[in-house]
């Protein structure tokens, strides 16, 4: 009897139990762990950055979610949070409009944002594109509206 079927599942368990384990452990957010579930809870806040006097209008949705229409004054903030999954795929989108404009930006992705922003994403929404606070960094990144 060949043990080689059994190594290799062997092996891809540790390569699935480490891939889950990085995926929780990026940014060190563990201690959002609760006891009956496995998820980081992470916080957006999308705050109004386009110019004094101007209103933004925010759609914000996930494949499974939709956050509704907000209106946010000049400097005010619309907030919303989440859990992670485990295969690091999660998304949320916002369309904008302000002024005769109407833009789009994926505001949160998984993959791009857990070494960005982590826990906490606090983004300035600016007519050029929405800016990033980093955490643990100086500075914000600063990223250009998708393609219509």
């Amino acid at each position: 009897m060949s043990l080689l079927p059994f190594t290799k599942l062997i092996i891809s368990l540790r390569i699935i139990v480490v891939a889950v384990a990085y995926n929780f452990n990026v940014c060190n957010a563990t201690d959002d762990l609760t006891p009956d579930e496995f998820h980081v809870t992470v916080h957006v806040q999308v705050i109004n950055d386009i110019g004094a006097g101007t209103d933004l209008t925010v759609h914000c949705k996930s494949k499974d979610n939709d956050l509704g229409v907000r209106i946010l004054p000049f400097q005010q903030s619309f907030e919303f949070h989440f859990h992670k999954n485990v295969f690091a795929t999660t998304q949320f989108y916002c369309s904008m409009a302000w002024s005769g404009a109407f833009k789009w930006f994926d505001i949160y992705i998984q993959q791009r944002d857990d070494s960005i922003c982590c826990k906490q994403c606090v983004w300035n929404i600016k007519p050029t594109g929405p800016c990033v606070h980093n955490v643990g960094s100086p500075g914000d990144t600063c990223y250009i509206w998708n393609n219509p």
